[in-house]
């Protein structure tokens, strides 16, 4: 699973923790300094969208900008292309890359 694996975002190096959101038991993805354990960043966004059970909705953008691409690289996720609007942004509709 994807929990503990390290990723590079900006100049931080983290560690994955996963929790789930209580409204619908999707999977939330944080970061927190591979270090410290301090926070560095929530990675998803939970909407009511209806969306694929192995996919989450990326927040890449402000200061989440490049968090797509982080876990990306880290083979995490993949970025399926689809965009989602919700107010003035868009969240980054992602595909969690599983393991055999």
């Amino acid at each position: 699973m994807i929990e503990g694996t390290r990723v590079k975002f900006r100049e931080w190096d983290c560690i994955v923790q996963c929790h789930t959101y209580s409204t619908n038991d999707r999977l939330a993805i944080s970061l927190v300094d591979a270090n410290t354990g301090e926070p560095v960043a929530f990675a998803t966004k939970n909407l009511e969208e209806n969306i694929p059970k192995d996919c989450v909705m990326i927040k890449d953008y402000s200061e989440n900008k490049g968090m797509v691409e982080s876990l990306t690289n880290a083979g995490i996720l993949e970025d399926t292309g689809i965009r989602i609007k919700t107010g003035y942004v868009e969240l980054n509709l992602c595909r969690i890359v599983k393991e055999d």
